[in-house]
Parts: C-alpha cells; structure tokens; sequence
C-alpha cells in the first residue's frame, strides 16, 4: 500500500489547503470536566454533580423546632469507550523522493483527521441522546424557535451563561436568508462570522453564539448548555520499544504520535501512528417538573417518589426533510 504524493519534474509545492470541515462542537461542549483516569476501574471515572437543596423556613418568635437536612451530590460515569486512531506507512521512496514537507504532507492530515474524529463522537452523542423539551423549525421566525428554546433551558434553571446553539446546514441557511437576521446582522457580519469561526450570530435571542456544523443532520439543531454533553480525552503513554514519540497537540487535543520501522520482508517502511482514548456522555439532573412546566430538582434523590433523572440541559430543534 503506497501513499499518493505528487510527483512531477519540478514541482513549486504551494499549500494551497484541503477541504477540511469547520470543526466547531467540541468548542461548546464540556471539555475534560475532571478526573484523572489512570488506575480507574474499567476506564471509568465519576463526575461530581453539586447538590441542590431548599432553603427551610419558619415563623418569627414560634419556639418552633428546627429540621436539618443532609445534602445528596449527583454524579455521572464517564467511560473511555473510543481509541480513535490512524496508522500510515511511509516508504523509502516516498520519504526520499516524494515529500518536500513532511508536517504539510503527513503530519497535519493525520491531526486534522484525529481533530474531526473527537468531533464526529460530540455529533454522536448529540444524535442519540433523547431530550424532554423539543421545538419545531421555522424558517419564518428562528427568534421565535430560538427564544422558545432558551425559556424551556430557563424553566429547567439552566445558567444563562454558556448557553450555545448549534445548527445543522439546512437550518443555518435559513436562518441567514431570514429577514429577521438580516436586519439583526448589519453590514453582513453574520456572514463574515462565518468564515471566521461558523458562528452565524452572536448574543442572538439569549444563546452566546449560533454555529453551523457540518457534523450534524442538516435538519436538526440543538440549544444547549456546555455543561450538557462531557468530551474527555486522554493522550496513551509513549511505549518504551518504540524509537521515537511523542505527546502532541493539534485543535486543543493532546494525542500520542509514535513513528517505528516495519522490518517484515514484504515491507521495509517506516510506519507513523497517532492516537488518544475519547469518551463521551450527557448529564442528566434528579427532579420533575411541576403543573407550570418549571423544573423542580430533587432536593433527595434517594428517597423523593416521582422523581426521575432527565436530561433537560439542551434542547433539540427538528425540521422536516428539504423539499
């Protein structure tokens, strides 16, 4: 199995750049939230979820007793259950012949590509998680969906700080093409944003940003709080029989390179592998929402009837498939 490089007589090597997807979700989401996972059982650690508790009152000058309460801490396990990888072999040939610039031509394929595998698992997680509050598109009026989104996150008591919307292609472009954003977006910043950072608004109907992703259905977008999904990765150890490697970094994940020498009669190349642990989950609160839909946390999970754990830190916006 060769590599496909570009060869020509006399070759000005310009990098004119791949066609690489705008890698935005872990950006938003809750990156490596704690832990060290380095002895933990099975590859789990446990987060700690603070405890909620109401305050008790009683009447002035009543000589009446008072109750005392114990606090009850939430929690959720993080499991590492991805080794994302890529192992390429480089030749002789190649090595001597062909590549001019072996970070441009090698390296930075590989950590774009490791860059976009975190992302695809965020994408994942998103997809499948099951959500209590979801709100219906409307190319018409995306402040209208987008603020009916950010009262379900409020009636949940989610901060409104660190508050994001994320949108598939579909749903951006008509968020953009919307007359309501036009006349938001003065001077076309919207579209300029864009191109820096596929945010498409900012501070836009309570939510930070409003980004585009190619990662997710064009058709779905999701409101969302950062502490709603956790990414936690870790970087393996370097193996002592390998010549050379190292603990590198591309897009804020560290990730393990190693390079080492395929000696089998058939081969004789260089062999050059990255790759790091990922997991993945959502966090869910103990509690019930009352008659006006305002959510209630459990002030004792244990021992409350009727409460449940729901996943109420994000919101998913659906739309039906383009015509």
């Amino acid at each position: 199995m060769a590599n496909n490089f570009v060869k020509a007589e006399k070759v000005l090597f310009a990098a004119l750049g791949a066609l690489e997807r705008e890698v935005v979700l872990p950006s938003l989401v809750w990156r490596d939230a704690g832990g060290d996972f380095a002895g933990a059982r099975n590859d789990k650690i446990v987060l700690t979820v603070p405890a909620y508790t109401s305050a008790r009152r009683r009447a002035m000058r009543s000589a009446g007793s008072r109750s005392r309460d114990t606090l009850h801490e939430g929690q959720i396990t993080i499991t590492l259950a991805y080794n994302l990888y890529k192992q390429t072999p480089i030749s002789d040939e190649e090595m001597t012949l062909d590549i001019r610039d072996f970070g441009a031509q090698v390296m930075a394929p590989i950590t774009n590509a490791m860059v976009r595998g975190h992302e695809e698992v965020v994408a994942e997680l998103m997809e499948s998680a099951t959500y209590e509050h979801t709100v219906a598109w409307d190319a018409d009026d995306p402040h209208g969906v987008l603020t009916e989104a950010g009262m379900d996150l409020t009636r949940s008591n989610v901060p409104m700080s660190g508050r994001a919307v994320v949108l598939g292609t579909r749903l951006a472009l008509e968020f953009i093409q919307s007359d309501q954003v036009r006349r938001y977006d003065s001077a076309g910043d919207t579209a300029q944003a864009a191109l820096r950072d596929a945010s498409i608004a900012t501070a836009f109907a309570g939510f930070s940003r409003v980004v585009v992703s190619n990662a997710i259905d064009p058709n779905v977008g999701y409101a969302f709080h950062r502490t709603a999904y956790v990414l936690s990765s870790r970087a393996p150890v370097k193996p002592e029989g390998v010549p050379w490697g190292a603990s590198v970094s591309a897009g804020g994940f560290a990730m393990r390179a190693i390079r080492t020498f395929d000696s089998s009669a058939d081969a004789w190349q260089d062999v050059l592998g990255f790759d790091v642990f990922v997991g993945t989950d959502i966090i869910k609160d103990h509690g019930e929402f009352d008659a006006y839909g305002k959510w209630v946390p459990s002030d004792d999970p244990d021992n409350d009837s009727g409460t449940d754990l729901k996943f109420i830190r994000a919101v998913k916006i659906t739309a039906g498939a383009s015509s």
